[in-house]
């Protein structure tokens, strides 16, 4: 039986030992010194001089470095491949004794002697080599190392020199020095590059792990070529270390794969019928890797997602809700519109200004619109919008149609600056005046007499070219003794308003398949007002009835809701609005309760002035004349941008109080704002705007019985 157990075992263990892990193959690297033996037999190298009768030998020590790769043949044989560099070295030295040398003594004189010389030469080359060989095992750890070494000498290089030993007071006469035919670092030139060698040595293995080692080396490398033209060949005795580095081929692992299908089906509602059923509509394949030693687990998971399509008749249904919006904001339900006529007229001051740009005196680059000869018979300032930089801007105009139709005469006054450390070129300023006078003689025709022009000059020695005076002084003044000619613009309409001013319709639709396309109307006496289309499915709109078109009959206001979608299902939705219109002659003849509204702002003051010109008195009489014992006045001061907010707020009340002495008539209530800079009423960043903003606005509310 023990018999049997021993077999066993060692069966086992062969086994074990069959199965046991071989590198495939060992890469590594190596280092030692060279001793570089040189045999020779040359006088010199080609090219060079050299008293020598000839080199016999010399020796020299380098290092080496290489890099390794060993294959395993077969048990104890290995495959030595070595890569290397080994730079080559050594010294040939001879003491050589040469007659009928000619030298100098200390005292000059020239004689010849037997001279005794030391002549030495010492090479040093590149050399990068490959070591193409054999490692054969005799013992566990002792090897035999043999193969050919193929190299290749990048570059050669010598120093040499001859030094006088005999005798020792004097100097080579040919060039007065102990040492002659020196060559330093000089190129070999007759350099044999390519070299083959034969090698043969030993290696002691240390183990340093399994399949580790570190070698260490004794090789021979003999020559075979010589180096240069002449003879001479370079012999190698190498000891050093190498050490190799296993790598294991890579195992074939067993490879297993799993499967796994997920499934996610989603439930739909169609509206068509050709679309019922079920369909994949995506798949998408997870692959997961998982890797022990032995073994590769692919785990495949495949999603799959399916549309399920249940068909469902389509349908749409809506509410629709419509309310009023008071002016401040709050909701009426169910409301009437009522359409309100007032009557409103407003003034708009004549600013009789034109402002240039300080460089300039181009009429064209102001802000006034210029019209041709065959435009000036239809200009009608009648005609002008409601807005004050609409009338400013044609200033000019509204002065030269009033000149033209009432024969009357103006003087056109220039401002020339003076300011910091410049005065403005007079030039500038007479090209202004001549451009603003030949506009109205030539365009508008007036006679050349009734126009007159004035340079004077303005003192701003305070301020700057940014600043807002500044700015303003770079004008012409257009002034007239006639106070017909610079009267505000009165401006007549009858504008409508409504209450309550907005209605708000909500819209919410409930859709079985969307998208949709809606439209909302709003018609009177199928007259469209308003037109909305959309596709949203909650919606606010809204109707603004203030602005154009607005309702004009006392009939009902129709709000029609139409929706449908792809599949031609449709919804509709109708509602009205009752609305009432109170027009002046209606109010007068049947309410009596009409209002009229006048809006001045027609008193421009001068900067930082509340006082009131002769031309304002005609304006104060026109607003005298516009007040009933049952007016509401309310008047407003304003001033531009300049200066502290609370020293503007006190001139507009000077300029309220100002126009309030003036006016002096019952009336039921009046009503001082003084608004000072904290409103502006115009854009300050324009010497208009600024201007303009230095007024006040009187309103006039007046009950009509």
């Amino acid at each position: 039986m023990t018999k049997y157990i021993i077999i066993v075992l060692i069966l086992l263990q062969v086994s074990l030992i069959a199965e046991e892990e071989k590198p495939s193959y060992w890469i590594g690297a190596n280092a030692g010194l060279n001793l570089n033996i040189n045999s020779s037999d040359f006088n010199s190298f080609t090219g060079y001089e050299c008293c020598s009768e000839g080199f016999k030998g010399g020796l020299g020590i380098s290092y080496y470095l290489g890099f390794l790769f060993k294959y395993e043949i077969q048990d104890n044989l290995k495959l030595d491949l070595r890569l290397n560099y080994r730079p080559y070295g050594g010294e040939f030295t001879e003491t050589q004794k040469i007659g009928n040398t000619q030298v100098i003594d200390p005292n000059g004189s020239i004689f010849t002697v037997d001279a005794l010389t030391d002549i030495s030469v010492s090479p040093t080359m590149d050399l990068f080599g490959l070591d193409i060989g054999v490692e054969y095992s005799i013992l566990n750890n002792i090897s035999i190392l043999g193969g050919i070494s193929p190299n290749y000498i990048l570059q050669g290089s010598f120093s040499q020199s001859e030094k006088l030993v005999s005798p020792n007071n004097v100097v080579f006469a040919e060039n007065e020095s102990k040492v002659r035919n020196t060559y330093d670092n000089a190129k070999i030139n007759e350099l044999n590059n390519f070299q083959f060698q034969v090698y043969l040595g030993g290696a002691y293995a240390i183990e340093m792990g399994k399949d580790k080692f570190l070698n260490i080396e004794l090789k021979y490398y003999q020559s075979f070529l010589n180096i240069e033209t002449v003879d001479w060949k370079v012999n190698n005795l190498f000891a050093g270390v190498s050490y190799q580095y296993p790598i294991y081929p890579k195992k074939d692992k067993i490879i297993k794969r799993d499967t796994n299908y997920q499934r996610d089906t989603t439930d739909l509602i169609v509206y068509n019928k050709d679309e019922v059923g079920v369909k994949l509509i995506d798949s998408e394949m997870k692959k997961e890797e998982i890797e022990d030693e032995s073994t590769i687990y692919y785990k495949y998971t495949i999603l799959e997602k399916y549309e399920n399509k249940n068909y469902e008749q389509s349908s749409i249904t809506a509410k629709m809700r419509i309310y009023g919006i008071d002016t401040d904001g709050s909701i009426q339900e169910n409301p009437t519109i009522t359409i309100e006529e007032i009557e409103s007229e407003q003034g708009f001051p004549i600013l009789p200004y034109i402002f240039f740009d300080y460089s300039n005196g181009d009429l064209s680059k102001t802000n006034q619109v210029l019209l041709d000869k065959s435009e000036v018979n239809s200009f009608d300032e009648n005609k002008l919008k409601w807005d004050a930089f609409d009338i400013y801007n044609n200033n000019l105009n509204i002065i030269a149609k009033r000149l033209k139709d009432n024969n009357k005469s103006i003087k056109l006054i220039g401002n020339r600056i003076i300011g910091k450390d410049l005065i403005q070129d007079k030039k500038i300023v007479e090209n202004r005046l001549n451009t603003v006078k030949s506009y109205l003689t030539d365009t508008w025709g007036i006679s050349e007499a009734n126009v007159k022009t004035e340079i004077v000059d303005v003192d701003l020695k305070e301020t700057n070219q940014k600043d807002d005076i500044f700015k303003e002084a770079s004008r012409i003044e257009m002034l007239s003794n006639d106070l017909k000619v610079n009267q505000p613009v009165y401006l007549k309409e009858v504008i409508k308003s409504s209450n309550p001013p907005k209605v708000g319709v909500d819209v919410e639709v409930i859709a079985s398949n969307p998208p949709i396309d809606w439209n909302l109307t709003i018609e009177q006496n199928n007259v469209p007002l308003r037109d909305y289309n959309g596709k949203d499915l909650k919606f606010t709109k809204i109707w603004n009835l203030e602005e154009e078109p607005i309702p004009l009959l006392e009939k009902n206001v129709n709000f029609n809701f139409d929706a449908k979608d792809e599949l031609n299902a449709e919804f509709n939705i109708k509602d009205d609005l009752l609305i009432k219109q109170l027009t002046i002659k209606k109010k007068r003849e049947v309410l009596k309760d009409d209002k009229k509204l006048e809006k001045y702002s027609l008193i421009v003051f001068d900067y930082n002035s509340a006082k009131l010109k002769a031309t304002h008195l005609d304006v104060i009489k026109k607003v005298k004349e516009s007040i009933k014992a049952n007016s509401i006045v309310t008047i407003a001061g304003y001033a531009d941008r300049t200066g502290d907010e609370e020293y503007n707020k006190n001139l507009a009340k000077r300029r309220i109080q100002a126009i309030r002495k003036l006016i002096n008539v019952p009336a039921k209530e009046f009503i001082e704002i003084p608004y000072g800079n904290s409103v502006l009423l115009y854009d300050n960043d324009t010497e208009v705007g600024r201007s303009l903003s230095r007024t006040v606005q009187i309103t006039i509310e007046t009950p009509i019985k």
